[in-house]
């Protein structure tokens, strides 16, 4: 596999008989399952989104509101936060509400 190549395919073993994703990159390789695979993927989206916001608030700090990259770099920080307390209050809501519902938390 050439330096920097990322593959990935879904498999079935045969040995033991159940679904798996395999993931190569360069010379690692890893199976997992299917529900993991969904997992990681469920987190690139997020990561690469994050990442994408970021750079739109550092362009827009040092840009238009003529600020410097360390005023950029304290505001990404305090927009991560939030962004993480907001998340861990919906989950806790959620995880209220299904316990009101009588569902089984997830």
């Amino acid at each position: 596999m050439a330096k920097g190549e990322f593959t990935v395919q879904g498999i079935f073993s045969a040995r033991a008989h159940i679904p798996l994703v395999d993931i190569q990159f360069e010379e690692a390789r890893i199976q997992i399952s299917p529900e993991k695979a969904r997992e990681i993927g469920e987190m690139l989206f997020r990561v690469a989104e994050a990442a994408e916001t970021d750079s739109f608030l550092f362009h827009w700090v040092t840009g238009p509101l003529g600020q410097d990259g360390n005023a950029a770099s304290q505001i990404i920080a305090d927009f991560r936060s939030y962004q993480e307390r907001e998340q861990m209050l919906q989950v806790t809501v959620d995880f209220i509400e299904e316990e009101k519902d009588g569902q089984e938390p997830s």
